[in-house]
This record gives C-alpha cells, structure tokens and sequence, in this order.
C-alpha cells in the first residue's frame, strides 16, 4: 500500500527496510559449520545435533563438502 502524494507528512517517511541487504545469503564457511555442531555437542542435545546434520546433508543450506 502506497502513501498519498496529498499527504505531507508522507513526504519525508522513510520505507521500513530501507537500508536493508536484500538477496540471497551467502553459504556458512566450514568455521561456521563446527562452531554450530560444537554447541549441541557441548550442551548434550542431541537432537539439535541430528536435526543441523540432517539440513546439511540433505542440501538444505547451500554447503558442499
């Protein structure tokens, strides 16, 4: 939805995302990759594990091994 060219409060409104990066984000490097798995492992969840392992596997974040 548009503002009104009447409306003069609407002149010098900034948009909510402005400044914003926009786009696709780029892959986790493999430092990211055994920093997250380090964390479950620490803290013995074991499912938050599995689930990280199965993402990365399955192609869901853009990572080749």
């Amino acid at each position: 939805m548009a503002y009104s060219n009447f409306d003069p409060a609407a002149a010098n409104r900034v948009h909510w995302n402005f400044g914003a990066k926009i786009g696709p984000k780029r892959p986790f490097n493999q430092k990211q990759i055994w920093a997250i798995r380090f964390h479950p492992d620490c803290k013995k969840h074991i499912r938050d594990r599995a689930l990280f392992n199965l993402a990365i596997h399955s192609n869901l974040e853009v990572v080749t091994w």
